[in-house]
């Protein structure tokens, strides 16, 4: 008999939550109903995710890391002009809550100096 592939309980939790809140919104989506939708039971989710705020917690947590890689500025070259609309562009303004604080890391990536290679 092959082995079990490994339980992925959270992505999965994840990936359902993320689901509903895109389908009905945040606010009208109860653990419970992930649970249901899941076909586990609400102490299992409540096991991986104390409440729903951790749920929303981790999936702004991957959705930043996603959009910082992004938008991060390339280490091998000097940036050109895409790279700086990318970092400055509205994706950023969504992903940092306003277009300034990324601006401002922007200006302080590209003052560091760079060693060449």
């Amino acid at each position: 008999m092959p082995p079990k592939p490994p339980r992925r309980t959270r992505e999965r939790i994840l990936q359902t939550a993320l689901a509903m809140f895109n389908q009905f919104g945040e606010l009208t989506v109860a653990t419970t109903s992930i649970a249901f939708e899941m076909g586990i039971s609400p102490g299992n989710l409540y096991y991986h995710y104390p409440s729903k705020d951790a749920i929303v917690a981790d999936l702004f947590a991957e959705f930043r890391r996603e959009i910082e890689t992004t938008l991060a500025a390339p280490e091998q070259r000097l940036p050109n002009a895409e790279d700086c609309w990318l970092f400055l562009g509205r994706p950023n303004r969504i992903a940092r809550g306003g277009g300034r604080v990324g601006a401002r890391h922007f200006a302080v990536r590209m003052s560091r100096p760079r060693s060449t290679v």
